[in-house]
């Protein structure tokens, strides 16, 4: 059983939702993880299973390339009932991406990759603090 708050981290790259998790855990965080692509071939239904098998405040959503596609995947998701009350941090590599997340609804705060450890920190945080 997990004491911490509860951190979803979707991302593609293995060695990022290690380091990710490493790092939250450290700070009291109990991190569940997904990769992006395998819940975008799932369909909107993939996330809001996951989303309800963990139950996460906070879940920190990468937009990978296609960037496109995974930015409409999570526009069709963010609206959704699973979505509601769950805070977002979007962290992606492309500014362009970066501007066109931040005002979708749910919408913590968005990142340039690779954030810096102190700020995501921050970022949950706040994140956690204002969805409780």
């Amino acid at each position: 059983m997990h004491t911490g708050p509860v951190i979803a981290v979707v991302d593609d790259f293995p060695d990022l939702l290690e380091s990710i998790t490493n790092l939250l855990s450290l700070f009291g965080y109990f991190v569940v993880t997904s990769n992006v692509r395998d819940l975008m071939a799932g369909g909107k239904y993939a996330m809001a299973l996951f989303l309800s098998e963990h139950d996460p405040v906070v879940v920190i959503f990468d937009i990978t390339p296609p960037y496109a596609k995974t930015l409409s995947y999570l526009k069709t998701f963010i609206r959704q009932e699973a979505a509601r009350g769950r805070k977002f941090i979007i962290t992606t590599t492309t500014p362009e991406v970066a501007r066109a997340s931040a005002s979708l609804p749910g919408i913590a705060q968005v990142f340039i990759k690779p954030p810096h450890p102190t700020e995501l920190l921050s970022a949950i945080k706040q994140a956690v603090e204002s969805a409780t």
